[in-house]
């Protein structure tokens, strides 16, 4: 009689030991911050360091894994913006795969400093509208024929360049949002070259895959926030301060596509992702988990609600376990390639992007670190710049608005302090100078560093000692608008931006 309630009681531990490892594995949920995500993400950054891939794309691709690491000065970056220059000349370029490169470039330079290598952007943007085709989609050569993956890349390069200040032609977005409407398959997924349906009704496609629908997927959500559809959630308590975004509101043009008919193409498209049984590994494993990494980004910024954070574990899980010893993953990607692919993935880096503030200006930040100013209207694509917004405030406004940091007027006046430079002999009057040291010692790190780098700008040696002791901030906005503070004292302008190391050692000394 004592045995079955013996193994009774035996099941009952073995089920409460497999809750318990359940619960215990939901609460190792592996984030970018994971001590064995980090030290993978290093390991990779170590490989491309020694690694070399004559693709433009590759070359991007590593650089900006770099750039995400907070290393723009690295020579990865350099030859990243030599290789863009040569494509430019058409030196070496592949025209077969040059949507992919194009695209990788205009977001690595796009990120890295779009008013400083504003010219080259410019031309890579011009040169990669010049290849949409009269369907709205991109793809080979020689075809009329668009090709999804391709697509992706080139409207997602093209979305870092309009995060980043650059002004893109609504039409661009329309077409390829319109594009994909007309190719999806009737199942609710995507092929590889999409084949157009005449009018509302969906026609069958071929190679449908999980890969395809993802990319497919995220550029609709990126199309729809082009336009309105969608406002991308920005409020993510886990994103650093550095990439918290200020809003300026700019009105969308309205839907040029049939809102209905979208919203029901990212149904069905959910649905046929939801419910496939392709695994995320079946080819080129690198490359698909950076486009899950995008598609996921970009819906839960659209809706506002979270994804089951289980593609990243699953994800996570794949490259920890097949990440080789030099630090690399050989996929059919090519070893660089695949490497910065997973190290993006990893890094969580199309998140990231979203929450970067929308630039009013052609890249130009205020102490480098987030406050748009309107000294330096927005490049379009074709080279125009619009009239300046730089309206000013004096100073007695500007005191009157520090409390409301949002507010484009406090903004615009910062940048007139900013705006003037060095002026030693004319210190600013006591009450601002007093609003301006409250804010360097305040709670408020976009504060802190708009104050740190206009009183360098105000050219008051008694800000020195607040400048200095600022720079023992952990902070990487706080750090380096002290750093560039200083610089500005001391005359030393034409080092403004260039990042120092933000380590503590480094801090001190």
């Amino acid at each position: 009689m004592r045995r079955p309630f013996a193994r009774y009681v035996a099941r009952l531990l073995l089920a409460a030991v497999a809750v318990g490892l359940l619960n215990a594995a939901s609460v190792r949920a592996y984030t970018p911050d994971s001590p064995e995500v980090r030290q993978s993400i290093a390991r990779a950054a170590t490989f491309l360091e020694k690694a070399d891939d004559q693709r433009l794309g590759a070359k991007a691709l590593a650089a900006r894994v770099m750039v995400y690491l907070g290393r723009p000065e690295h020579p990865i970056v350099a030859k990243a913006v030599a290789a863009a220059k040569l494509d430019l000349d058409g030196v070496g370029v592949a025209e077969e795969t040059r949507i992919y490169s194009l695209g990788i470039a205009v977001a690595f330079l796009a990120e890295l400093d779009a008013e400083r290598h504003g010219e080259e952007l410019r031309r890579l943007i011009q040169l990669l509208l010049d290849r949409q085709k009269a369907n709205g989609s991109w793809g080979y050569p020689g075809r009329e024929q668009g090709d999804t993956s391709m697509t992706q890349y080139a409207v997602y390069g093209l979305w870092i360049a309009a995060q980043n200040g650059v002004t893109i032609e609504p039409n661009v977005w329309s077409r390829a949002v319109v594009w994909l409407l007309r190719t999806q398959d009737p199942g609710g997924g995507w092929g590889y070259q999409g084949t157009l349906s005449g009018g509302t009704s969906l026609v069958p496609q071929s190679e449908i895959r999980r890969s395809m629908t993802e990319a497919a997927l995220a550029t609709l959500y990126l199309g729809g926030e082009r336009f309105g559809v969608w406002k991308f959630q920005r409020d993510d308590p886990s994103i650093s301060k550095l990439l918290k975004r200020v809003e300026v509101k700019k009105p969308a043009p309205a839907p040029p596509f049939d809102v209905g008919r979208y919203r029901s193409a990212l149904d069905g498209g959910n649905r046929w992702d939801q419910e496939t049984k392709e695994p995320i590994f079946a080819s080129f494993p690198c490359y698909h988990l950076y486009t899950i990494e995008r598609y996921h980004s970009f819906r839960d910024a659209a809706l506002g609600t979270p994804s089951n954070a289980g593609w990243y574990d699953q994800g996570t899980d794949y490259l920890l376990k097949s990440q080789r010893p030099d630090g690399s993953w050989t996929t059919p990607e090519g070893p660089v390639a695949a490497t910065s692919f997973a190290a993006l993935f990893l890094l969580r880096t199309t998140r990231a992007a979203i929450q970067k503030v929308d630039l009013i200006g052609a890249g130009t930040l205020v102490g480098g670190r987030g406050l748009p100013i309107g000294a330096a209207p927005a490049a379009t694509a074709t080279g125009t710049r619009p009239a300046s917004i730089g309206t000013t405030s004096p100073n007695d406004d500007l005191l009157s608005l520090t409390k409301k940091l949002q507010d484009p007027a406090f903004l615009a006046s910062i940048s007139d302090v900013e705006r003037r430079g060095p002026q030693a002999d004319a210190p600013p009057p006591s009450k601002l100078k007093q609003q301006l040291i409250a804010l360097a010692k305040g709670d408020s790190a976009t504060a802190q560093a708009a104050a740190l780098t206009a009183m360098g700008r105000t050219g008051d040696l008694d800000h020195v000692p607040i400048l200095i002791e600022a720079l023992r901030d952990a902070d990487p906005i706080v750090h380096q608008a002290a750093v560039d503070g200083l610089r500005y004292l001391a005359r030393r302008s034409d080092e403004f931006g260039r990042p120092l190391p933000t380590d503590e050692p480094s801090r001190l000394a």
